[in-house]
């Protein structure tokens, strides 16, 4: 069967949101046959080292990035709800500008959670790869809403940003809104021609690690969310397409198969590019 690759991929560094380490995310990717993978924690890179580490002991390619918060403005605190906005890097260049991203998340943006806008997009999204996120993207979330043209007005704005690089994410999981923005994402995907990529948004290894991630969640909400995700785990694509026949059988399986390849070129047009390890110290004036 066709290779997958993983681009939405969490770990324990995703606080209270992930399972697995970076360490264990890199063996089971090895384990279950897997050439790439990526980790995109939430709001944070601070598992890309170690998960680049084990993924270059593995023979895995790794694929460097993070789920970012998104805002339009980030000195505009009327505004606390934000976006997700999956965003790899791609080659060396972009690894530098992922890193000034989510530096200045915290520097320049943190307002609750660590944000970045469309100023610092504009400044540093040379040699990124950029993915719409989850449910809580803001095209999905525009769709979902029945605001068409706000998702296709966003989508435009990143995609000339991105120099075309952003792709709209499909994700087939099986709780109740994704279903029913899964129904109203497709045509909105083939009305604006866009590039669309299956993403899992693994949260853990396995089907029998489902059991767990309700409680992690319930404790990070404090008992106020029950999570309904139950199929979130690094799939392999034979795993995927088993999901896809039971849950959702009637989307066309060209488009599917498509998305699915579609992970695979991005993964190859990843360049290997070398993280900088040595002793920076501070210059000192006399």
């Amino acid at each position: 069967m066709k290779q997958f690759v993983h681009l939405h991929v969490h770990s324990n560094f995703s606080l209270l949101d992930g399972l697995p380490s970076p360490s264990m995310l890199a063996r089971a990717a090895r384990a279950k046959g897997m050439e790439a993978l990526a980790l995109t924690d939430h709001g944070t890179m601070g598992g890309i080292f170690k998960f680049w580490q084990a993924c270059r002991r593995e023979g895995v390619k790794p694929l460097l990035g993070s789920e970012l918060y998104f805002v339009d403005d980030v000195d505009d605190h009327r505004v606390r709800k934000t976006a997700h906005l999956t965003v790899i890097a791609r080659n060396a260049k972009g690894w530098r500008n992922l890193c000034k991203l989510s530096t200045a998340s915290f520097v320049s943006g943190k307002f609750y959670l660590p944000r970045i806008d469309w100023k610092m997009l504009e400044r540093w999204s040379e040699g990124l790869i950029v993915l719409s996120g989850c449910i809580q993207g803001r095209v999905q979330s525009s769709v979902l809403a029945g605001d068409v043209a706000a998702a296709r007005e966003y989508y435009d704005r990143m995609t000339e940003l991105t120099g075309g690089q952003f792709f709209i994410e499909y994700m087939p999981l099986a709780f109740s809104e994704q279903l029913v923005l899964n129904e109203l994402l497709l045509p909105f995907i083939e009305e604006v021609g866009a590039q669309a990529v299956v993403t899992n948004d693994a949260h853990y290894l396995n089907r029998e690690d489902r059991e767990l991630y309700p409680l992690i969640m319930l404790a990070q909400t404090q008992g106020r969310i029950h999570s309904e995700v139950s199929n979130a785990w690094l799939k392999t694509r034979r795993e995927l397409c088993e999901t896809l026949n039971v849950v959702y059988p009637d989307v066309p399986r060209a488009f599917l198969t498509e998305a699915m390849d579609r992970t695979v070129e991005i993964a190859q047009s990843v360049t290997n590019f070398e993280i900088d390890t040595s002793n920076k110290y501070p210059e000192y004036i006399a």
